[in-house]
């Protein structure tokens, strides 16, 4: 009797040590959800929060047929890098957004007076205008995570698009979203230039356009 009574107390206090092992043990890391949720964390952390630009450029001919299309990848500018946490802590009024097309061996928008990048826009008219600005801008939220900014040129100078890359306005944090797109006249512009970039040194190589063909431009900004 006394040895079956030592017995029953052993396997009692060993499972109450058990639980105390544990408590102790999931209390001191947190919350125990699992391998694999502590694998995904790990793989969070190494990776790190990344921006991406999946880039579309449909180039048609003059007649509406189209030539062909390049879709490629960039990455975050340290524009980029400097204005997301600006624009997170609200320490700037965010403005218009732009995206530029540059060439290699001259300008695709060089109309024999000024030799630049062909510039997509939402910035007021009042702010900068020529022959190598278009408008519209669009500027597209409707896809959870996504952020899609899109539009078209025209070709004015044959050559070979070597480097695209969007830029982000940004002002004072008193200034209003819809007052910041004429920010540069009144004096209050605060922060600007390249948001993503690449440059095409392959994969893409450079890209060769003519004189008079139209370019449909999308970049697709994702965070993963």
């Amino acid at each position: 009797m006394v040895k079956r009574t030592l017995s029953v107390m052993f396997v009692a206090l060993a499972i109450v040590g058990s639980a105390i092992y544990i408590t102790s043990s999931r209390s001191s890391d947190g919350p125990n959800l699992g391998a694999g949720h502590d694998q995904a964390e790990e793989d969070a952390s190494a990776e790190g929060i990344k921006v991406h630009g999946h880039w579309k450029l449909d180039i048609f001919n003059a007649g509406g047929a189209l030539d062909r299309s390049v879709e490629f990848e960039n990455a975050l500018a340290t524009g980029g890098e400097q204005m997301l946490p600006l624009t997170l802590g609200r320490g700037m009024s965010v403005g218009p957004w732009s995206m530029l097309v540059e060439g290699l061996s001259g300008q695709p928008c060089n109309d024999g007076t000024e030799d630049t990048g062909c510039n997509i826009t939402e910035v007021d008219p009042a702010v900068g205008d020529g022959p190598h600005v278009f408008r519209p801008l669009s500027v597209d939220t409707s896809t959870s995570g996504e952020l899609v900014l899109s539009g078209s040129m025209t070709v004015t100078n044959s050559t070979e698009i070597d480097k695209v890359s969007t830029s982000l306005l940004g002002c004072a944090p008193e200034v209003l979203p819809a007052d910041c797109a004429a920010a540069t006249e009144i004096g209050t512009f605060t922060e600007g230039g390249n948001f993503t970039v690449r440059f095409f040194t392959g994969p893409p190589d450079p890209v060769a356009v003519t004189a008079g063909q139209v370019v449909t431009v999308s970049v697709t900004i994702t965070f993963s």
